[in-house]
């Protein structure tokens, strides 16, 4: 009997978990867990937002690869790979951009979002009349439907599954297994994104601002947005105002997380209670991070800098298939290695279209095996979703143990960056460096080279009533 847990963390950083030092929040439960199992510290996300992350989470592909505003037909999700093999799979989301609007429901035996299921098929069905070639975006139908899914929870506190909810569903799931199933689990917690709703318990005991006053100053921040991410105006971009509101995104944000660390700890428990623990694989990462003004910004964007694409990864291995306790790996790691690794706690191969490789062949690497030197990160659309999908704008990171080079179409710049001695990504060294970063370059042309073909669409305009549902997740919709 194998079980495989696949935690997905919405907008959590890799310095933001007290296995990694300097940590400005404690996760004593994580950091515990960390000193049973592989901590992978140079984990990097394919992309810094939800959507185009997830198809290297679950499908093993880049976001330029076949698009990314829903799983393809020429996506191979890894729970399509396990059903078929007879695997028990369970699916739980508590974001709409992977809800089974889009197509996320595929392959799962069992799959819960927190869509009205009243609404499921209307919003299913504007998806497919709606979907574009490889990597036409459909923006304002996409915006469309996610409006009428904020509609239709206006009754929740937040706009999305909270995670005692979800983790509701997943004790519930795990004690309808029988005796020795297999089966894989998948559980998308989103409260570490805004609005912020952390129960009054996980909050530093000296916090001022209420939940009204933080998600205001949010929403103040991101309506004035520029659409894109362009580099550093003289100065810099001013702080929230007033200025203490960014001290207090921060510490909704460090409480959203030990909230989360909280119904993880509750789902632990549960498989312990079933005796299901001592079979069991755990892997935890987090789906992209979240910028705090390190670049002039707040939120997630269009940016490929490490406070956004480096996230924490872990993996306790109770079954003792392979994977070395107590240990770290600094060889760099990516999103696409998740599939593989799910199934190779199977004994199952790897669809051949998947581009990672299994993380426990990463801890166990050797000369013979080799190892990877660098992975790569990307994005091709602005920040509004009524911006065009086009590999005309694409920024293409490329991101190594020491370095780092970005290249950025959109506005024509090329960074370059020594993470040993710049981790904070401040000094661009793009001039400084040729034979460095030729061969850095090298790469990312090799990458954008390979998608110049795919014909996007532009993108449409939205009703104001839709514009007005977007905001509620801090989106821009001009």
């Amino acid at each position: 009997m194998t079980t495989v847990v696949l935690i997905t963390i919405d907008s959590l950083r890799h310095d933001h978990v007290s296995w990694m030092e300097e940590s400005p929040v404690e996760t004593p439960y994580l950091e515990a867990l960390a000193e049973r199992g592989t901590v992978f510290d140079t984990a990097i996300a394919t992309a810094p937002m939800t959507t185009p992350a997830f198809p290297g989470l679950l499908a093993g592909a880049y976001p330029m690869d076949h698009g990314y505003n829903q799983f393809k037909p020429a996506h191979e999700p890894v729970q399509d790979r396990l059903t078929d093999a007879g695997v028990t799979t369970v699916g739980i989301t508590g974001n709409v951009a992977t809800s089974a609007v889009f197509d996320y429901d595929r392959g799962f035996d069992r799959f819960y979002d927190t869509i009205p299921i009243e609404h499921r098929d209307r919003l299913k069905e504007l998806a497919d009349q709606h979907a574009d070639p490889p990597l036409g975006m459909g923006p304002s139908e996409w915006k469309r439907k996610r409006a009428l899914q904020l509609r239709d929870n206006s009754d929740r506190t937040v706009p999305y599954g909270r995670a005692d909810e979800l983790t509701d569903e997943a004790v519930s799931s795990l004690e309808s297994l029988s005796q020795g199933e297999d089966a894989f689990m998948w559980i998308h917690y989103m409260d570490p994104h805004y609005p912020y709703a952390p129960p009054r318990e996980f909050l530093e005991t000296d916090t001022v601002w209420d939940r009204t006053e933080v998600n205001r100053a949010v929403y103040r921040w991101l309506s004035d947005q520029p659409d894109r991410c362009g580099p550093r105006p003289e100065g810099g971009r001013p702080y929230p105002d007033p200025p203490e509101a960014i001290d207090a995104f921060r510490r909704y944000y460090r409480a959203e997380i030990r909230f989360v660390e909280d119904q993880i700890r509750r789902l632990i428990s549960a498989l312990e209670r079933i005796r299901r623990m001592e079979e069991t694989v755990l892997i935890i990462t987090a789906d992209h991070g979240e910028e705090f003004m390190e670049h002039d910004d707040y939120g997630h964007r269009a940016k490929l800098y490490d406070e956004l694409i480096r996230v924490p990864l872990l993996v306790v291995d109770d079954s003792n298939y392979g994977l070395p306790a107590g240990t770290t790996v600094s060889e760099p790691t990516s999103h696409v290695d998740i599939p593989a690794t799910v199934t190779d706690f199977f004994r199952i191969d790897p669809h051949p279209e998947w581009r990672g490789r299994s993380l426990r062949e990463v801890a166990n690497s050797d000369e013979e095996t080799g190892s990877r030197e660098y992975v790569l990160s990307e994005i091709c659309h602005h920040n509004s979703f009524t911006a065009s999908l086009d590999p005309e704008d694409a920024i293409v990171a490329v991101r190594g143990a020491g370095w780092k080079y970005i290249k950025n179409r959109q506005y024509g710049r090329k960074e370059a960056y020594d993470l040993d001695d710049d981790p904070r990504e401040q000094s661009n060294l793009a001039e400084d460096v040729p034979v460095r970063v030729e061969m850095l370059a090298s790469l990312c042309d090799r990458r954008l080279a390979a998608v110049e073909e795919a014909s996007p669409r532009p993108g449409g305009t939205l009703p104001d009533v839709a514009k007005e549902r977007l905001r509620q997740l801090g989106y821009r919709t001009d």
